[in-house]
């Protein structure tokens, strides 16, 4: 069983109860469920399985833990950035984890802006407002997907 699994279990369990409260809003079980749901259906459909890395840079917010869920219930790898760390040591972290997606806050856009040109990642999904040029708004990276549980892909061999 993996993380994820918790909350699945609490979705059908306590489907009503709130889950998650962030800045006034609220998520029951059952509604963050399916928003993780839509994540992990939407980094699926970016390529992302079992074993890859997404790097978030982002403070405390419900898009990343949505998003380490997410991840967890396609088995991949949520890298969380510290956001105090400075833009090289931001690149040296992505790099080295072979991150395949950069999930950023806008709010810390600045050491992103000075090393995008070098990552080697293959999308910028960006929590905010106002995304930048290639960049992908989160809530529309997200929106496509199914709000129904993933299929985990068995390992053959």
């Amino acid at each position: 069983m993996n993380l994820s699994a918790t909350l699945t279990q609490a979705a059908l369990k306590w489907p009503g109860k709130t889950a998650l409260v962030f800045e006034g809003r609220r998520w029951s079980y059952a509604q963050w469920n399916r928003w993780v749901n839509k994540a992990a259906h939407a980094f699926r459909a970016a390529g992302i399985g079992k074993g890859d890395h997404v790097a978030f840079l982002t403070y405390n917010l419900p898009e990343q833990i949505t998003g380490f869920y997410a991840l967890l219930k396609l088995g991949a790898v949520p890298v969380p950035i510290n956001y105090r760390l400075a833009p090289n040591e931001v690149k040296y972290i992505v790099d080295d984890s072979r991150a395949r997606i950069l999930v950023f806050e806008e709010a810390l856009r600045a050491p992103v802006t000075a090393i995008k040109d070098q990552l080697a990642v293959e999308k910028l999904v960006c929590i905010g407002e106002r995304p930048e040029g290639k960049e992908i708004p989160f809530d529309a990276f997200v929106a496509p997907g199914a709000d129904s549980e993933p299929q985990v892909q068995a390992q053959v061999g």
